[in-house]
């Protein structure tokens, strides 16, 4: 009890009462808590009185009696007190209502959170302020209820109405929705059948008739926010036709009479467009809860047939099921209530467990169901033959069933006295019956064993062996039930063979082994032990991938440590769901830690995460560094990343996140995003089915855009550009219009306004001498055009060294030409022994060699001299 304390001092060891008139003030206490431990003074440290008046701050007021039920120290000086509350039960004040006996309010009383009336209540007239509902009451499925709507109707939802006299009624609507191809909808909003879609802009608007074809009036009950999804099954699409299976699941953005507008934009990944004809069922809703559950009955789409009841449908996914009904694994993630006990299966099976526990602590371990035509009594079979307590204690629990009332009982002690009790568990009465009309039950009894029958006890065809722990070479059972197929008697050895599985069932198993946990669900027949087996192949494939893994990336293996401490925790909370495992190393010593490992998955309704963590010590005992690795996923990302950080809080990490974005125009973007200092990809690299990079290397690609390049190595280019330059099969040119710069692989070309010029292949093939052309070079003059010495049509120079030659023309042929000109040719300068050619205005010497002198039949070198352009003397050399 935690301390009072006061504002002032008692001084109880001070002073000493002689009286019991009060020696102190009445005291104002913070809390009715603080005042009932000074009244109740427990720890003595306090001086209270009988009839002393004390109050709370802002409260009532009280005065102190004696409480019997604690000590009574008033011989030592201290008195143990109770708060009566002045005006209270005691005062007999009639502004207060008694709780300890009938009693009437003279005036209306308001009650803020409710009333819990046990039995019948009285009530001579009904106000409906608000809704009215049963306990059990679930809208559309348990319980019955009145509820007004948003207008201020109200509606009635009960199972059934028997009406003795007239119903009247303004309206009777029957709705139904029904899906070609063997799948149903039940849901709140029912569904339409479109009869035409017209494009609005921005919406579907889907028309239906108002009338069936009784011409009863049709409500639409969709409602604006509403899913509404469409879908067909083995429609065969008709030749030049558009009737084939189709799909679509959009958002309802508008309701009318006669319509339902659908979003365009607003729609589920590869919705179809609407089209008459189409049975169109709500199914979801973005926020009102009432209309986010559905019942579906499906025989053809994967996993059928099944029966699933969803909750919670917000958007364009299906949850997972709240009961989910199929042949092959049936699951329900609610409670399930018997109608006849009132309690939840996990009860039943705790009471069942109880009785079957009774059963254990007897001698034979097993109980009997009696089948018979009369009641039981202590005095007819079986009971009669019990005649010691021994045998009775050994038949405790047993059950008879009266074949002609179907009245069950169970045979069971209280206090000193044995008895048939009443069964009132219809379940267990029902069992019994079924049991009855059973062939193994005419001799009147069926057994249930506890515990491995004995070769001293006798089993008969029917009878069941429950909890059953046994294993040998051909089988193994961990808590089964067996039934009995071949009988035996008494003295007779006992066999497994004689009995077999009730049925083949899927099993849960968990069992403690001391030193480890199994949780499995199996229907092999080898139980639990199939578990442990799949769970020890799974370590090793997956230690097997993480060292596969590491390897590949030329990452050693940490070495085993001299030491280590395991630890594995499952830890399950209405936040969280936690697995987790985790290895503590140490060095050869044992004594300093070199490495904490942890590893596993934790998920919370926000988010999941399946990681691996280590923590490196050096040689001190000091962190160096945390690595971490792991899969993140939440409602709208899912990342993949690996970080490594060093004591100095540096971190490196890498990571690849996939996430869906909403554009601006209300479409969807899907996402990912690398971040990695170096991106390796071994093996080859495709993407689109246009981007190929192979193992060497080479890539094959549609177009590149780049800012800059680098190329070592061969380019090929039949297309495109290159600066101001066009690519094309043949050749390389001008793109800009008049520059007309041509580059192709015999020859460079440029056609100018006033000038061209050409090497290689410069004259068309029209002329057929492509090939016997090197150059051309063409200036077109105007008439105010002058050209000189350094502004020539060719311009070749030869400056500096020692000899040098600024122009070489030569030609092999005896009837070669090696210079055709027309015109005057200008020269300046000295000839080659360094004598002035003098200043005969425009003089040229020209050298020449190799030229034959038909004088002296040979080879000679020699000189043309021209002044004017006409050609003076020619003076030959030897060399």
């Amino acid at each position: 009890m935690d301390e009072l304390k006061l504002t002032g001092t008692p001084f109880s060891t001070t002073y000493k009462r002689t009286t019991s008139r009060p020696m102190d003030s009445s005291e104002i206490f913070e809390t009715i808590d603080a005042a009932t431990m000074y009244a109740q003074n427990a720890n003595k440290t306090h001086v209270p009185y009988p009839g002393q008046i004390i109050s709370v701050k802002g409260g009532e007021v009280y005065k102190l009696l004696i409480d019997p039920e604690m000590p009574d120290d008033s011989a030592k000086g201290f008195y143990h007190c109770k708060l009566d509350i002045i005006g209270g039960n005691i005062s007999n004040d009639n502004r207060y209502l008694r709780k300890d006996q009938e009693d009437t309010a003279q005036k209306i009383i308001h009650f803020r959170e409710g009333i819990d009336a046990k039995k019948v209540s009285t009530l001579e007239q009904i106000v409906l302020l608000e809704d009215i509902a049963s306990k059990n009451f679930t809208p559309g499925s348990t319980g019955f209820g009145i509820k007004e709507d948003e207008v201020g109707n109200y509606h009635l939802d009960i199972d059934f109405v028997n009406i003795r006299r007239k119903l009247t009624a303004d309206e009777i609507q029957v709705q139904r929705s029904y899906y070609v191809g063997g799948k149903q909808w039940v849901t709140p909003g029912a569904g339409i059948v479109c009869t035409s879609v017209e494009d609005t802009g921005s919406v579907y608007r889907c028309h239906f008739k108002t009338t069936d074809a009784d011409g009863r009036e049709v409500k639409c009950l969709f409602q604006s926010d509403d899913w509404a999804i469409c879908e067909t099954f083995n429609l065969e699409k008709k030749v030049g036709g558009t009737l084939g299976n189709h799909y679509y699941w959009r958002l309802v953005v508008g309701v009318g009479t006669d319509y339902i507008d659908l979003s365009k934009s607003n729609a589920g990944p590869g919705s179809d467009t609407p089209m008459p004809g189409d049975e169109i069922v709500q199914l979801g809703n973005k926020s009102d809860t009432s209309r986010q559950g559905a019942i579906c009955s499906d025989a053809i789409t994967t996993g059928g047939p099944y029966i699933r009841v969803y909750k919670g449908i917000i958007d364009y996914h299906l949850p997972q099921p709240k009961i989910d009904l199929n042949p092959d694994k049936s699951t329900i993630i609610a409670k399930l209530i018997s109608e006849a006990t009132g309690k939840d299966v996990d009860t039943i099976l705790g009471e069942i467990q109880g009785s079957l526990d009774i059963i254990k602590g007897q001698t034979d371990k097993e109980y009997t169901m009696w089948f018979y035509d009369y009641a039981p009594t202590l005095s007819n079979i079986p009971a009669s033959e019990w005649t010691t307590d021994d045998l009775r204690i050994m038949h405790e629990q047993d059950m008879f069933y009266n074949r002609k009332s179907g009245l069950a009982y169970r045979f069971e002690k209280s206090g000193n006295t044995w008895a048939w009790n009443n069964i009132t568990d219809l379940q267990t009465i029902k069992a019994l019956e079924d049991a009855a009309r059973a062939q193994d039950t005419a001799d009147g009894k069926r057994r249930t064993f506890v515990a491995q029958p004995t070769d001293s006890q006798a089993y008969d065809v029917g009878d069941l062996w429950v909890n059953v722990m046994y294993s040998d070479a051909n089988v193994s059972y961990k808590n089964d039930v067996l039934v009995c197929k071949t009988a035996k008697a008494k003295g007779v050895a006992f066999s497994i063979s004689h009995w077999e599985p009730t049925s083949t069932a899927t099993t849960a198993y968990i069992e403690n082994l001391g030193n480890q946990i199994v949780i499995a669900v199996t229907d092999s027949d080898e139980g639990i032990e199939a578990a442990k087996k799949l769970a020890n192949q799974g370590i090793k494939d997956a230690s097997d991938a993480a060292k596969s893994a590491s390897e590949a990336l030329g990452i050693a293996n940490s070495a085993n440590s001299a030491a280590t401490k395991n630890t594995t925790v499952i830890q399950a909370t209405k936040e969280s769901l936690t697995l987790l495992a985790q290895g503590i190393h140490f060095d050869a010593s044992g004594e300093k830690i070199t490495n904490i490992n942890t590893s596993g998955l934790i998920t919370t309704a926000d988010f999941s995460a399946l990681y691996g963590k280590e923590i490196v010590y050096d040689k001190d005992g000091h962190v160096d560094m945390t690595k971490m690795s792991g899969l993140i996923t939440e409602a709208g990302l899912t990342e993949m990343f690996s970080s490594l950080a060093d004591d100095n809080g540096y971190v490196k990490k890498a990571y690849i996140d996939l996430f869906v974005t909403q554009l601006p125009d209300k479409s969807f973007q899907s996402n990912v995003v690398i971040n990695a200092d170096q991106i390796r990809f071994d093996g080859n690299i495709v993407a689109n089915g246009t981007f190929f990079v192979d193992t060497e290397g080479n890539l094959t690609m549609n177009n590149i855009t780049a800012k800059n390049g680098i190329f070592n190595g061969t380019v090929n280019a039949d297309n495109g550009e290159i600066g101001g330059f066009k690519i094309t099969e043949s050749s390389i040119g001008s793109k800009i219009a008049g520059d007309n710069l041509l580059l192709t692989k015999n020859g460079i070309s440029f056609d100018g306004a006033k000038k061209s010029a050409g090497i290689g292949d410069t004259l068309p093939l029209s002329t057929g001498a492509t090939d016997q052309v090197a150059a051309i070079f063409t200036v077109n003059l105007d008439d105010y055009d002058l050209q000189s010495e350094s502004l020539a049509t060719v311009n070749i120079s030869s400056l500096g060294g020692r000899e040098s030659c600024a122009l070489s023309i030569n030609t092999d042929s005896e009837n070669g030409v090696a210079i055709s000109y027309k015109g005057k040719i200008n020269t300046h300068g000295k000839d080659r022994y360094g004598s002035d050619y003098g200043n005969y205005g425009l003089t040229m010497g020209v050298g020449f060699r190799d030229c034959w002198d038909p004088n002296n039949n040979v080879f000679r070198f020699g000189d043309l001299f021209f002044v004017d352009g006409i050609l003076t003397r020619i003076q030959w050399r030897s060399s």
